[in-house]
C-alpha cells in the first residue's frame, strides 16, 4: 500500500490531536478526584517511575508523592481544593508529552474559611504507558504567587 506524505502528515496530526485530548482529559479529571479525596484516582496520574521536584523540598518518587497527597487530604485542620489547570502548552512527540500549566490551589481552615490561594507553575512530562494510558514521569513546579485573605 502506498501512502503519500500528505496522508502520513494527516495521520501524525490526528495522533497529536488525540494525544492532546487524552492528556487534557486527565488534567481536567485530576482536580475533581483530588477535591473528592479520591486518593487512588489522584495517584493514578503518576507513573511508578515518577520524579517530582518542588523548591525547598526533596524530590519525591511515586510513593512519596502519593503519601504526601494522602496526608494533605486527610489533614483534619485544613481542606485543599484545586481548580482546573490553566494549560499553557502541550507538546507531543511519539510516546512523550510535555505540558506547561498553572495550577491554583486553595487552602481552607477546618471552618471552611479560605486561608491561602497558591498559583503553581509547572512543567509535567508524560509518557504513554504500555496500557496506552498517559502518566506523569517528571513533574516540576514552583510557586508563582501566594495570596492570603485580608485579616479582619
Amino acid at each position: 500500500m502506498y501512502l503519500s506524505l500528505n496522508s502520513i502528515s494527516a495521520l501524525e496530526h490526528h495522533d497529536t490531536l488525540q494525544s492532546h485530548a487524552e492528556i487534557l482529559e486527565l488534567l481536567q479529571k485530576w482536580p475533581k478526584d483530588f477535591n473528592q479525596k479520591n486518593i487512588p484516582a489522584v495517584c493514578e496520574l503518576f507513573s511508578p517511575s515518577l520524579v517530582a521536584s518542588y523548591p525547598g523540598a526533596p524530590d519525591r518518587d511515586f510513593e512519596g508523592m502519593c503519601q504526601k497527597l494522602s496526608e494533605s487530604l486527610s489533614d483534619p485542620n485544613k481542606r485543599y481544593r484545586y481548580q482546573l489547570p490553566e494549560i499553557e502548552q502541550i507538546i507531543t512527540v511519539e510516546d512523550l508529552a510535555i505540558v506547561r500549566l498553572i495550577w491554583t490551589l486553595e487552602v481552607f481552615d477546618k471552618n471552611f474559611e479560605l486561608i491561602e490561594r497558591v498559583k503553581e507553575k509547572g512543567l509535567d512530562v508524560f509518557c504513554k504507558q504500555k496500557d496506552q494510558g498517559w502518566k506523569i514521569i517528571i513533574s516540576y513546579a514552583y510557586t508563582l504567587a501566594s495570596s492570603f485573605p485580608q485579616q479582619q
